[in-house]
């Protein structure tokens, strides 16, 4: 088992989270952090994305190339477009955006910027 859960939202006692978080956060944080995850993925998910933690612990024991430069007990998130993305927000995001938009832009990558700005407002 590579220690990453599956199970979205996360819950307090899920038995792969407690095996990684056992010492590192008490069970009250790790609830409270799952609940900000949770804020997170339900916000961005009316945009397109889709939302998960993670510990760089779990990452770095499975890539062989990229290691995170984190201490193991730090709470990641990562934040992923799916369909939704392309099919309604990038559309909308472009016409509103195209008079600002530069040639050879990364223009996907300016969209998610600006929904992740407004991330912070969504974990204060």
């Amino acid at each position: 088992s590579s220690g990453i859960n599956a199970e979205w939202p996360l819950r307090p006692g899920d038995n792969q989270i407690s095996a990684y978080c056992t010492n590192l956060v008490n069970k009250s944080w790790l609830y409270h952090l799952s609940q900000i995850a949770t804020k997170i993925d339900k916000y961005l998910k009316e945009f397109g994305y889709d939302a998960a933690p993670f510990l760089p612990e779990w990452y770095n024991k499975l890539s062989t190339i990229v290691k995170l430069d984190y201490p193991p007990n730090t709470v990641c998130v990562v934040v992923l477009s799916n369909a939704d993305m392309f099919d309604k927000t990038f559309p909308c995001y472009i016409s509103e955006h195209d008079p600002e938009l530069k040639k050879g832009t990364d223009c996907v990558d300016l969209c998610t910027k600006h929904y992740m700005t407004k991330v912070r407002d969504v974990v204060k």
